[in-house]
């Protein structure tokens, strides 16, 4: 029977996020040096201690590359708001979060024919034809999390 940490060390190795980054990534030699189907027989072999020692520097591993990832999310948020005004930006905010036309008239109190306007010149900008291009470019670039 694996204990409470037992367990977790071997969720982390079978589902952990930066599974594909290797380098770094102290879970990285783990996963590598067992096949997968004897994971869970090789963590019982970890006492509580090494256990404990790995997830604490799997955790500030994911803490740092979590940092990094933030430092660039804000980079690609600060590129799309380049390419876009302010009004647009709303705009494409709104439509993100599956708002029509009228709603985001009414939301940014502007004319129907404005919200028109400003999308079309958000698809010419950023060089796409539909509201699913729209999201995919821009959730794509994590502006919104």
């Amino acid at each position: 029977m694996l204990s409470e940490n037992q367990k977790r060390f071997t969720g982390l190795l079978y589902s952990c996020p930066l599974q594909g980054c290797v380098n770094g990534c102290v879970l990285g030699f783990y996963r590598n040096s067992f096949p997968v189907y004897k994971i869970a027989r090789q963590v019982k072999k970890f006492n509580e201690t090494e256990i404990l020692t790995i997830l604490n520097k799997h955790e500030n591993c994911f803490k740092k590359r979590n940092a990094e990832f933030h430092i660039v999310k804000i980079n690609r948020q600060l590129e799309i708001k380049k390419i876009l005004t302010e009004r647009q930006f709303q705009v494409v905010k709104l439509i993100c979060k599956n708002h029509t036309n009228n709603e985001v008239a009414e939301k940014l109190k502007i004319s129907l024919h404005t919200v028109v306007n400003h999308r079309r010149k958000i698809y010419k900008r950023l060089n796409i034809n539909s509201v699913k291009e729209l999201k995919c470019k821009i959730l794509k670039k994590d502006i919104f999390y």
